[in-house]
């Protein structure tokens, strides 16, 4: 499974990644900024490599050394306008509901955030 993950929190980026791993996972790449994450999107889509499952913090920087802002919900809309179906799944630390979003997971130690995406991930490879 080829995944793609947007964060910027090295330590949230980590516990997702060990998950990753367990869920049997094979591959995955990390960006820390929208800008970073469109182009490593795009070069899969030329290459007809697709990435199976996006995961996408809420709010990181547009751009390398940028302010954080809501960049989740414009890599869901660049994704839309652009016609890649690829499903995403937004883990942030703020209760969300993203109808555009495959799930939305609430990133908090009050959350079984990490059993639901070992749960979605199997789910996806699936398909």
């Amino acid at each position: 499974m080829k995944i793609l993950h947007l964060e910027d929190d090295v330590f949230k980026r980590k516990k997702i990644e060990r998950i990753l791993c367990s869920a049997g996972a094979d591959h995955s790449v990390w960006v820390k900024n929208l800008e970073d994450g469109i182009i490593c999107i795009e070069e899969a889509q030329n290459k007809s490599e697709p990435y199976d499952l996006i995961i996408s913090d809420m709010y990181y920087p547009l751009k390398d050394g940028g302010r954080e802002t809501e960049a989740g919900t414009m890599l869901l809309s660049i994704l839309k306008d652009k016609g890649i179906d690829t499903p995403v799944i937004i883990c942030s630390s703020a209760r969300l509901r993203i109808p555009e979003a495959y799930e939305c997971l609430w990133y908090s130690e009050n959350s079984n955030w990490d059993r639901q995406l070992e749960s979605l991930l199997r789910k996806i490879q699936e398909k």
